[in-house]
């Protein structure tokens, strides 16, 4: 099997982590787990990355996580910005767990994602409001909408 995958917490997430990673020649599943805001400086560096799931209360320089050209999947709970999805082009699953609290257009940014394919979205109780996904539904409509809820 030619996939490695890692979890990274807190204190372990920095520029100098991300560059030992990228020295591991098939880490390709990356877990992040952070209590406040996840700083991504140096993410960019993990190029063979396939899958990413991000737990954060937000994150900086999320802008880099465009440069992962190879990611196929990508995860994270609903933070209030999220314009750093419009540019990256690969990926095909795109998972947003608590995202009914948002406005209906809080998926905007997922309209110009060239090769998305499915957006999940999940939570403990209401998934995406319906304005959200009529918003959602008239600018991406080849795009499979899919629901689970946690718990």
């Amino acid at each position: 099997n030619d996939t490695f995958e890692v979890f990274l917490n807190n204190g372990e997430i920095s520029y100098e982590s991300f560059e030992l990673l990228s020295k591991l020649p098939h880490l390709t599943v990356l877990h992040i787990y952070s209590s406040g805001t996840a700083d991504l400086s140096g993410i960019e560096l993990l190029s063979g990355l396939k899958k990413l799931d991000l737990s954060a209360s937000d994150y900086k320089n999320a802008d880099r996580l465009a440069k992962l050209s190879e990611l196929e999947w990508l995860g994270f709970p609903a933070v209030p910005d999220i314009g750093f999805l419009a540019d990256m082009d690969s990926v095909r699953v795109l998972e947003i767990q608590g995202a009914a609290m948002m406005p209906d257009d809080y998926f905007s940014p997922a309209y110009d994602m060239d090769s998305l394919e499915y957006l999940i979205v999940s939570c403990w109780d209401e998934n995406m409001t319906g304005g959200q996904q009529a918003d959602f539904k008239a600018h991406r409509p080849d795009v499979e909408l899919c629901f689970y809820k946690i718990g």
